[in-house]
């Protein structure tokens, strides 16, 4: 297939749009130093993601487990150019399952995106 395309944000943000047209979403690393459990959401949508979205169509939303700054909690899933974004590719971290609640601290997270063309 396609060779897969990266983005990564470090602590810049706590939601962004990666893509406003169908794609792949092929892995995800992402990092979580607060001492709560957070949400990676992925969602099949065009725009950027707003408080209260949840994700929809294609979307998912995945636990990054509560860490600290010295031992980071991590949440690495590989779904290899299987997993079809049918509307767009955007994301979210969350202090809430399935939501975009807007209330985690950027900083606190770190996200490594790939992806494919569709």
């Amino acid at each position: 297939g396609p060779s897969a395309l990266f983005d990564k944000d470090i602590g810049t943000v706590t939601t962004k749009l990666i893509r406003g047209n169908p794609c792949y979403l092929v892995r995800v690393f992402v990092t979580n130093v607060n001492a709560a459990v957070r949400y990676f959401n992925i969602h099949d949508r065009a725009m950027l993601p707003l408080a209260t979205n949840i994700p929809t169509g294609q979307g998912l939303s995945l636990p990054i487990p509560a860490g600290t700054v010295n031992n980071p909690g991590v949440l690495s899933v590989e779904l290899g150019e299987t997993h079809y974004m049918t509307v767009g590719l955007a994301w979210s971290i969350s202090t809430a399952v399935n939501v975009f609640t807007d209330s985690a601290t950027n900083t606190e997270h770190s996200v490594h995106l790939w992806y494919a063309l569709a």
